[in-house]
């Protein structure tokens, strides 16, 4: 028996099949990305939670005068985020688009 296996030859008393014929196959199926850009309440909430969010109110600076000046600044710059963010009202599938549109609005931001 060893030596018929060892030999891997097609003979009367061994047969040799291919993966396929006993229906082995592995099959991958890809399933398009769906993708959802949209701004509201709750994704709005997440944005206000984030650190770098956060962060922006907060100064690094170890002179109390600068510090609350740029804190003040970062605070003002957080308002003037969730007031362009809250603009985007369309749901977006296309992230070019979503982008195209965010950046679009930081850009018309005050500086």
């Amino acid at each position: 028996m060893k030596e018929i296996y060892s030999k891997f030859e097609e003979t009367e008393l061994s047969k040799i099949f291919d993966n396929e014929d006993f229906g082995f196959r592995k099959i991958t199926v890809d399933r398009p990305l769906k993708l959802q850009f949209e701004i509201n309440e709750e994704t709005l909430e997440l944005f206000k939670n984030s650190s770098q969010y956060i962060n922006l109110a907060i100064s690094k600076k170890k002179k109390e005068k600068l510090k609350n000046i740029e804190e003040a600044e970062g605070r003002k710059k957080q308002e003037q985020l969730i007031e362009s963010l809250s603009k985007i009202t369309k749901i977006y599938l296309d992230r070019e688009e979503f982008l195209k549109e965010k950046s679009y609005l930081m850009f018309q931001m005050p500086r």
